[in-house]
């Protein structure tokens, strides 16, 4: 059950602020005419959302803890101990990385399309 919830918890909360985030978005579209808030361009009740470096370094720290979670679980049956020294410097080192991206200082190293 612990691992359930390790995985479950982010994810559900995940997606229930992106389907509320793009109800409303989608909502203020009633109109149907096209218009661009942000990275996001709506044309007759269609959301084309660009990938940020942000979102992408999100999705990737995500993905890799909830996998590290599932391996742990699967083959050892159990989560360790001390698995959040993991967790806390996994979290810390996301931070650090989205501070650099949040304040440009990446911006030479990143591909051309994910450049702000």
């Amino acid at each position: 059950m612990a691992l359930t919830a390790c995985i479950a918890s982010p994810l559900f909360n995940m997606l229930v602020s992106m389907a509320v985030g793009f109800w409303s978005l989608l909502a203020s579209d009633a109109d149907g005419h096209e218009q661009q808030q942000g990275d996001i361009d709506l044309n007759d009740g269609v959301a084309h959302i660009h990938l940020t470096a942000e979102v992408a370094l999100g999705c990737f720290f995500l993905v890799v803890y909830n996998a590290v979670m599932l391996g742990f679980g699967l083959i050892t049956g159990a989560l360790p101990k001390r698995l959040y020294l993991f967790a806390r410097v996994w979290y810390g080192l996301y931070f650090i990385l989205a501070c650099f991206l949040g304040f440009h200082l990446l911006d030479d190293l990143l591909p051309a399309g994910l450049r702000s």
